[in-house]
């Protein structure tokens, strides 16, 4: 008989929006089954047996055909995830998926420890807090560490409501000293069903002032070897484009546009200043309408004519795209300079669209802040000037 696989939903691909691999292109899919029942459960639908009977038992070979629709049969990361994907037995789809060029990330409590964990990249270890109402076992989440020490990227990540959890969080980075810490601010809004009537809205004003607490609740501390995520998925929602000429980029040791678009939606490839519009240096898009929300021009050293004729290409180009995100990023030297060229008659029209000065230092000294103004532009707003 063929190892079979519960599954609960397979979908992409999207962006991750939580944990390490935050931005990158992943197909999910998602396992039926887990061995918890954490009071804030936000996929109750791939974990409670009521929910049993809308879940699939595929093969391999099946989870994998329908990744590579998904996919386009262009090798994607792959996020395993549940419910507890432990409990499955995930060995030949990894396998298969790698002879196809795919990458795996799995993440679980670390309640099941398998063999197979040796073969994933990244092993995301997420044992759950106080608030939970689950009891870790310290014993199987040590045999799960061991078991992916010899393969995959294997990182812990917390989920943080309260300061109970957060010294829970403190507990498990003492116990594992030599693992990435990941903090990530709880979403106490449950989500029942796919879409049924125990669903509910993330409150993003909350999680953002979760967030903030968080944040310095870890500055305070002086805890700085722990990384802290806010629910960029729900709370921003945006995709990011990186210009086509700098896409080999290296930074920290990876490619400006890696977990960045691949391409540009269709709506702005099949329209006019495609050209033009597809060297701006960074896009912000609305994932679902595929609307440029803010459109940003780094100009170091350079004259800003051609940066500011692809802006202005992109503002003209549709009704829907970036009116009031259009930023010119530069040394702060150059502010004078830069509004002493916009005076010539030739860029008359910046001044109808807005476009707003970021001054380095500003973006360096708020970067790791602006999220705390809320979501949209309004952070970057707060520190960039109209020209």
């Amino acid at each position: 008989m063929k190892e079979r696989i519960r599954i609960s939903e397979i979908f992409g691909p999207t962006i991750q929006g939580e944990g390490p691999l935050i931005g990158r292109p992943t197909v999910f899919v998602r396992t039926g089954g887990c061995d918890y029942r954490c009071h804030w459960c936000d996929t109750l639908y791939a974990v409670l047996p009521e929910f049993r009977n809308e879940w699939t038992l595929m093969t391999p070979a099946e989870i994998l055909a329908q990744v590579e629709r998904l996919a386009g049969s262009v090798p994607v990361l792959v996020s395993l995830s549940g419910g507890n994907p432990a409990l499955q037995p995930l060995a030949r789809l990894i396998a298969l998926g790698r002879q196809r060029g795919y990458s795996f990330a799995l993440e679980t409590q670390g309640s099941v420890p398998q063999p197979w964990f040796a073969a994933l990249e990244w092993l995301m270890l997420s044992p759950k807090p106080p608030s939970s109402g689950m009891a870790t076992d310290w014993q199987a989440l040590d045999d799960c560490v061991a078991a992916g020490a010899s393969g995959p990227r294997c990182v812990v990540k917390v989920a943080v409501f309260d300061d109970d959890d957060y010294a829970y969080a403190r507990l498990v980075a003492n116990h594992y000293p030599a693992l990435p810490v990941y903090l990530q601010v709880g979403n106490p809004a449950p989500l029942t069903t796919h879409a049924g009537p125990g669903s509910e809205e993330a409150d993003i004003d909350d999680l953002m002032r979760r967030f903030r607490w968080l944040v310095d609740k870890v500055a305070a501390d002086r805890w700085f070897t722990a990384t802290v995520m806010p629910q960029l998925g729900r709370a921003l929602g945006y995709d990011v484009w990186i210009a086509a000429n700098d896409r080999g980029r290296v930074h920290d040791g990876e490619p400006l546009s890696a977990g960045c678009l691949d391409c540009l939606p269709e709506s702005i490839e099949m329209g006019s200043g495609a050209e033009s519009i597809r060297l701006i240096d960074v896009l912000w898009l609305n994932r679902e309408t595929t609307r440029v929300i803010a459109a940003f021009e780094v100009e170091h050293t350079t004259s800003i004519y051609s940066g500011i004729v692809r802006m202005l290409d992109l503002a003209l180009s549709s009704d829907m795209h970036a009116i009031d995100g259009l930023f010119l990023v530069a040394p702060d030297a150059r502010e004078e300079e830069v509004r002493t060229q916009l005076r010539r008659p030739a860029f008359s029209r910046v001044a109808d669209l807005q476009v707003r000065f970021l001054p380095y230092s500003e973006l360096t000294r708020h970067r790791d802040a602006i999220a705390r103004f809320g979501t949209g532009l309004k952070g970057v707003h707060a520190v960039s000037r109209i020209l």
